[in-house]
Order: C-alpha cells, then sequence, then structure tokens
C-alpha cells in the first residue's frame, strides 16, 4: 500500500516517470493487472510511448482474458507500425 501511495504522490508531483516505474514493479511482483492498467494511463498521459508498450504488455499478460487490454495492447502496436 505504501508504494501505492508513493506513487501518486510523485503523480500529484508531476513526477510521472517514477510513478510509472512503480506500477509497473507493482504489476510484476503482484500479477494484479490493475497495477499494469494503471502504468499504461500514466505512460499515455505522458506520452512514454515505449513505456506504454511495455505496460500494454503485461496487462496483456497478467489479464490474458481482458478484451481491454487486447485491445489497446493491438492499438498501440498498429501505431508503432507492427
Amino acid at each position: 500500500m505504501f508504494m501505492v501511495t508513493a506513487a501518486e504522490i510523485a503523480l500529484q508531483r508531476s513526477i510521472p516517470l517514477q510513478a510509472l516505474d512503480t506500477y509497473i514493479e507493482l504489476a510484476k511482483t503482484t500479477g494484479d493487472p490493475r497495477f499494469a492498467q494503471r502504468a499504461l494511463e500514466i505512460s499515455i498521459n505522458s506520452q512514454q510511448i515505449d513505456k506504454a508498450l511495455i505496460s500494454a504488455r503485461l496487462w496483456r499478460k497478467l489479464a490474458p482474458s481482458s478484451v481491454d487490454a487486447r485491445q489497446t495492447l493491438s492499438f498501440l502496436l498498429t501505431l508503432q507500425g507492427n
């Protein structure tokens, strides 16, 4: 819970990359797809396309039956020309 609070404080203080890295790490360590989804939101808002792809892939991996995760990853890959 501390890491989530710290990440949200980082966002409020305009430090999105710190928050983004925290959410990606939380998703990896907990296996909770909601953290990957939040990382994706932050990466898109902060225009970090590489991190958005990482987050979308992680979200898709952690929630393989999620239509939203699948569509988001497909959309980002299309934007990248893949």
